[in-house]
């Protein structure tokens, strides 16, 4: 699928949840230069495609999809950022609804997400495997920092079996730290 056919699909699908669930309550003040379905259209495909922080999402957008999405070019980091944060809510009330479509009453989805290390952590500048694939992350479980990718598996539509992906560990897949190199518990 092209990407302005995806971002087409996805934004047509948010903004129909949306006009369906009521939209965000408005704030006081300017109206916002994007809606409210762009931003997180945005948010959807950028985290789709491996792209986590909010910079590199904008940028991305900016010089790939400004013909798609004109107002960008006039909207800060900052203020897009803001905008995101304030659509929590309604973005998960858009995840309700469409797991309630997808699944029907009574159905679960459990998703689960391991770290995949590519070698040790020591060695993670000079590890070739997987370039331009594999990221920093950060292991709750292990308590430590890995150089590697995610590995994220869910149940199929039907049985028990799994469906695997494989794709770079981002900010909202495993709690990061905000430094680089890990503090040292005293």
């Amino acid at each position: 699928m092209p990407p302005q056919e995806l971002l087409l699909v996805v934004f047509c699908t948010v903004d129909d949840e949306l006009k369906a669930a009521g939209g965000p309550p408005r704030r006081p003040g300017p109206r916002p230069r994007l809606a409210d379905s762009e931003v997180i259209t945005i948010e959807i495909v950028g985290e789709l495609w491996g792209i986590a922080d909010d910079k590199a999402i904008l940028r991305h957008f900016r010089a790939y999809h400004l013909r798609e999405f004109p107002a960008l070019a006039r909207v800060d980091r900052t203020r897009f950022a803001r905008h995101a944060a304030d659509l929590c809510w309604t973005k998960r009330a858009i995840q309700r609804r469409l797991a309630a479509r997808l699944g029907g009453p009574g159905a679960h989805w459990l998703v689960d997400s391991c770290p995949l290390p590519a070698c040790r952590f020591g060695r993670a500048g000079s590890c070739r495997r997987f370039a331009g694939q594999a990221a920093y992350g950060f292991d709750p479980l292990a308590r430590k920092a890995f150089y590697g990718s995610a590995s994220t598996c869910g149940p199929a539509r039907r049985g028990s079996s799994s469906a695997t992906s494989w794709r770079r560990p981002t900010r909202t897949s495993w709690s990061w730290r905000t430094s680089w190199p890990p503090r040292r518990r005293a």
